[in-house]
Order: C-alpha cells, then sequence, then structure tokens
C-alpha cells in the first residue's frame, strides 16, 4: 500500500452488529464520517481551514459486498476521486484483516459550504492534499 493513503482500523464489538449478528448497515456509515473527520485531522493547521467554511455530505452509498461480524478487525482504505472545482467523492474500501477480503466499498460525494450556504470552491491547499490520495480500483 502506498504511505500517503490514509487508513483506519476498527474491531467490531457488540455493540455494531445487529440480531442476526451481522452488523449493522447504518454501522459503515457511521465508519464512513469517523474516517473522514480523522483524515482531515491530517492536514497541518486544519483548524485554520475549517474555521469559516463546512464540510457537507452531498451524496453517501455503500455496496455491501460479504458480511462481517462481531469481532472481526477491518481496515477501512481512504482515497479520493472525481476532485473538481467545488466537490470531490471520498471512497472508503473496507477489508476483512484477516482473509484480505475486500467487505464492502462505500463513498461521499463532499463540497464545502460557507456560514450561509453557499457552496464554496475547494480551498487550493485541500485540493493538493486530495491529489496525493487518489483512489484507483
Amino acid at each position: 500500500m502506498r504511505k500517503d493513503i490514509f487508513n483506519y482500523e476498527l474491531t467490531v464489538t457488540l455493540k455494531d452488529i445487529n440480531m442476526y449478528g451481522t452488523v449493522y448497515f447504518a454501522r459503515y456509515f457511521e465508519w464512513q464520517g469517523v474516517c473522514r473527520e480523522l483524515y482531515f485531522t491530517t492536514l497541518e493547521n486544519y483548524q485554520a481551514v475549517f474555521n469559516d467554511i463546512a464540510l457537507v455530505t452531498k451524496y453517501a452509498w455503500n455496496d455491501y459486498k460479504k458480511q462481517i461480524h462481531v469481532f472481526d478487525q477491518i481496515l477501512i482504505r481512504v482515497q479520493n476521486r472525481n476532485i473538481k472545482k467545488t466537490s470531490f467523492e471520498m471512497m472508503f474500501t473496507y477489508i476483512d484483516k484477516k482473509s484480505g477480503d475486500v467487505v464492502s466499498v462505500g463513498g461521499e460525494t463532499l463540497i464545502f459550504m460557507d456560514k450561509n450556504g453557499i457552496i464554496l470552491r475547494i480551498p487550493d491547499r485541500i485540493t493538493k492534499e486530495l491529489n496525493k490520495n487518489i483512489y484507483v480500483e
């Protein structure tokens, strides 16, 4: 794996599963949110960037490929694609650490807005960082 790919590791716990013993579908979206926020904390002086602007999820999806269960260890690989002037996609690849299988692939289309709800151009320093971490299928 390239060193500039952002990875997040987690262990599935009892709070993550449903009555059938598999991970509840909404947990994937919660994990995507955690990864998204932690990804941006890796930017130098990230608080200054987000002082006057908001990062907004315009669209989110997930393609579930295999069930995961309690105590499975999952690696979530975060990468970017379709970087445009005012939006980009953040991709999330969920990998079972034991088997190496991709168990899910998700994504979000993200935009930046000012305090008045006006869509903004992606700040240059963020675009530069996004381009370091490009998704390749």
